[in-house]
């Protein structure tokens, strides 16, 4: 998208008035069925005016990369820098209007007209979104380190972590992708159960009927704790230790035959499987093993030279 000049302008518009857009709410909210006792999917139905494709959604890492994709744009194209700037500013605006109250103030995954949490697919439903919210975070943190002079990014993320930080589990090491809304008492984690061809049926910590997706995620809470503590004093670029370096760069060499460090196993599962069980270059690998030689290979002639090869 901003490799060609012939289409970047109209992204620029695009973006600005979606950020600036006057009939966007000031503040994420509760839907209006929260506090009865009729149930998450059955006070919160599907019905809305337009597809969840055209309303705000921050689904599969998008903040972080949209962050990085606007910096890069700065960098690419300087006659433009300052309006890459400001678009980089109101992006921070939108994902702190986006976070939800108290007492769950972290993100959903997809939200209506009114910056209210919705349903997007039959199995992503109006929720505190445990991936989408330290994806968030790492944005949120990334742009104060950018720009120093707008702490309520970093603020945010410190209140985020207070809530989340009591929600995660498995000795801290996993998040629930979904977090069942509660506006008086958020303590109900677990999965949501799909009933066939239809929406949930109901909120349960049973295993999903829906085996194909990241019901549960890694939880990111420490590193994004250390980080934020970290900005606190030092807002130069996180990068990771000359020890961890040399460690992921180990991983990445591939001293066996046919680049089998690079290869991903995939053995599939669940109703939207289809692909025939075998030996696939995943691109994510291939793009974080690059970034990990790239990295090597400049930081050995700058802060990483003491080792002993």
């Amino acid at each position: 998208m901003i490799q060609s000049p012939g289409t970047s302008d109209v992204t620029i518009a695009f973006i600005e008035a979606a950020l600036a857009d006057p009939a966007t709410p000031a503040l994420a909210s509760y839907p209006p069925s929260i506090g009865t006792a009729c149930g998450l999917a059955n006070c919160y139905a599907n019905s809305y005016t337009t597809e969840y494709w055209d309303d705000p959604t921050l689904n599969d890492n998008l903040a972080t990369a949209f962050v990085e994709m606007l910096n890069w744009a700065k960098e690419i194209y300087p006659a433009q820098a300052a309006t890459y700037q400001s678009m980089r500013t109101a992006y921070g605006d939108f994902l702190r209007r986006a976070q939800m109250p108290q007492p769950q103030p972290a993100w959903a995954q997809q939200y209506d007209s009114q910056m209210q949490p919705r349903w997007a697919r039959s199995w992503e439903a109006p929720a505190i979104a445990g991936q989408e919210s330290q994806d968030v975070m790492w944005a949120l943190l990334r742009l104060y380190q950018l720009d120093p002079g707008v702490p309520a990014n970093r603020a945010a993320v410190g209140t985020a972590l207070a809530y989340l930080e009591t929600v995660d589990y498995a000795n801290d090491t996993l998040l629930s992708r979904y977090i069942e809304l509660d506006d008086t008492a958020p303590s109900n984690i677990g999965f949501y159960t799909v009933k066939a061809g239809g929406y949930p049926a109901r909120f349960s910590t049973a295993p999903p009927t829906y085996q194909n997706y990241a019901w549960e995620v890694p939880s990111q809470l420490a590193a994004i704790r250390a980080e934020h503590n970290r900005l606190a004093t030092d807002t130069t670029v996180m990068k990771r230790s000359c020890q961890q370096l040399r460690a992921d760069t180990a991983q990445a060499v591939d001293a066996a035959v046919n680049n089998e460090r690079w290869i991903t196993t995939y053995s599939p599962a669940g109703p939207r499987s289809g692909a025939t069980p075998g030996d696939y270059l995943d691109t994510a690998t291939f793009v974080r093993n690059l970034r990990t030689l790239a990295e090597f290979v400049t930081r050995t002639t700058t802060d990483c030279t003491a080792w002993n090869y």
